[in-house]
């Protein structure tokens, strides 16, 4: 969510290589999705996300594919899983949530709702399912506020990021970045 001139997104980060293409598949992380989404999943998209000092709080939304959605699924088809590069704050612009507001199987219609503040250390991955109502929070300070965003799918879902074409021959090969 959010957009303008103090929000920034980097998309297809894993054309990098490493290390973000150790960081979906860290252990932990592939184990906690496996648990949420089953076995057989993968990665919809990996991008970095920036909320720059001054940047205002983002609409309330659910991330996809149960944005594109009217009706929704029974079953789990989508998780996000956040890395931390900073400290997440209320000050710094953390992600606002309605608490268990996936249950609802609902679009957001309220923007006060999103009372809860996720706060986490570098390092922290906070995973989450896409169909919570959420937004980026506003940045106060004077500083930028980053993480990284790792949508998880069912494997039955299209991905936003074509994981199989978009990706560098070189990096799907092993060998890191590619020319």
């Amino acid at each position: 969510g959010g957009g303008g001139p103090c929000h920034s997104r980097i998309w297809s980060l894993l054309n990098h290589g490493p290390p973000f293409t150790l960081l979906v598949q860290l252990g932990p992380v592939v184990k906690a999705l496996a648990l949420i989404l089953g076995d057989d999943f993968a990665l919809g998209s990996f991008s970095a996300n920036d909320i720059g000092p001054g940047c205002p709080r983002g609409p309330a939304h659910v991330d996809y594919p149960y944005s594109t959605l009217s009706r929704f699924p029974n079953d789990v088809v989508a998780c996000q899983a956040i890395y931390c590069l900073d400290s997440w704050s209320q000050a710094n612009g953390g992600t606002q949530v309605e608490l268990h507001s996936q249950k609802t199987r609902l679009h957001p219609d309220r923007e006060d709702a999103l009372e809860t503040v996720v706060e986490g250390k570098p390092g922290d991955v906070i995973i989450y399912h896409s169909l919570l109502h959420h937004r980026s929070g506003g940045n106060v300070t004077g500083e930028h506020r980053i993480g990284l965003l790792g949508q998880f799918l069912a494997k039955y879902v299209r991905p936003m990021e074509d994981q199989a074409t978009g990706v560098k021959e070189s990096v799907r090969r092993g060998g890191g970045e590619g020319g």
